[in-house]
């Protein structure tokens, strides 16, 4: 995962709130290890959803 700027004031909890989420999908995972990458470098032109584009005005 990737957070938009690696001053990011949300990253832990970003981070925190992935770890507990992907670990709710089932009693099957047992384990969850969230990495931050920075490559490639977060552009909402294409990592941004469709509504999260129009909320932003990115067109």
């Amino acid at each position: 995962m990737t957070l938009t700027t690696p001053a990011c004031p949300y990253g832990e909890m970003l981070v925190s709130m992935t770890h507990r989420a992907t670990e709710e999908i089932s009693d099957d995972v047992k384990e969850v290890e969230v990495k931050l990458v920075w490559s490639p470098t977060w552009d909402p032109k294409e990592m941004c959803s469709d509504s999260a584009k129009d909320i932003l005005g990115i067109w």
